[in-house]
This record gives structure tokens, sequence and C-alpha cells, in this order.
């Protein structure tokens, strides 16, 4: 476990922000992220070339919740502070929120990446998740963007 924390290096998809009437309509914090990550796969499977890319994963699976005796702490928690001090993760956070007009704004940022926003009409998620993800790609790995753009 410790030399998996020390030796990773992947970018992290956290839950997102979303308001709970969005809920209702089939958009939580974890479905943007779903997409958000869907998305950054098929573009690193796009990308050509021989370079070691970054692992791509989600933050709310792969939790082992077996309890570690007298610490109150489960194996996933403990696995998840490890990786947060010695790690070389990139988590990216962010959210979506319903603007006045009735579109869509989606806001992404992480640790090392400047925060971003991009806005469309209320049907555009999957346009935003695109423009999100490429945003994402081109700054957390710079080499193999070239090769995608």
């Amino acid at each position: 476990m410790i030399r998996d924390a020390v030796t990773s290096n992947s970018v992290v998809i956290d839950p997102f922000e979303t308001p709970p009437s969005m809920a209702s309509s089939g958009i939580s914090g974890k479905t943007v992220a779903s997409g958000l990550l869907d998305v950054l796969a098929r573009i690193q499977a796009a990308t050509r070339g021989s370079a070691a890319r970054r692992s791509l994963s989600n933050a709310w699976t792969n939790d082992i919740e077996v309890e570690v005796p007298e610490t109150g702490l489960s194996v996933g928690q403990i696995e998840r502070a490890l990786k947060s001090r010695f790690g070389h993760d990139l988590h990216i956070v962010g959210d979506l929120v319903q603007t006045t007009n009735g579109g869509l704004a989606l806001t992404v940022r992480g640790n090392g990446i400047e925060p971003k926003s991009f806005t469309g009409t209320g049907t555009d998620l999957d346009k935003l998740l695109t423009e999100a993800s490429e945003y994402i790609y081109g700054e957390s790995q710079p080499g193999l963007w070239t090769s995608y753009s």
C-alpha cells in the first residue's frame, strides 16, 4: 500500500457539486464526474504515441470498508491518506450550476490546474464535458495533448 501510494501518479476525478434541483433530472455530482471520466478515457485512448500515460480513476469506487481495529479507520481511508501524503495524484473537482438564463456552467479545478468555467445551453452538458475534459487533459498531460489536438 505504501509503495502504491509513493508511485501513484493518477488523474482522480472527485464527485462534483450540483444543485439538488438537478438531481431530479438525473444529474448528480457523480454522474457529472463519471461523464468527465468517460470523455477523458476516450481522449486518452485516441492519443498516439508510446509515452507513459497517467492512469484515470474516480474517487468513489475501490473503497474498501474494512475497519482497522482500534483506529476507527477503514483500509480505504488509510490508503487515501497515504496517497494524499506521498502520492502525485492530480485531483479534479468542480461544480455544475444552472445559470440565470437556463443554461449550464461547468467549472473544473484541480491541484496545479487553474480553475476554468465552460458555459452552454441547458442541453449542452455533453459539449461542456468534452471541453472541460480537453482542458484537463491538456493541462495534466501536455505532451500527449499535442498528439491529440
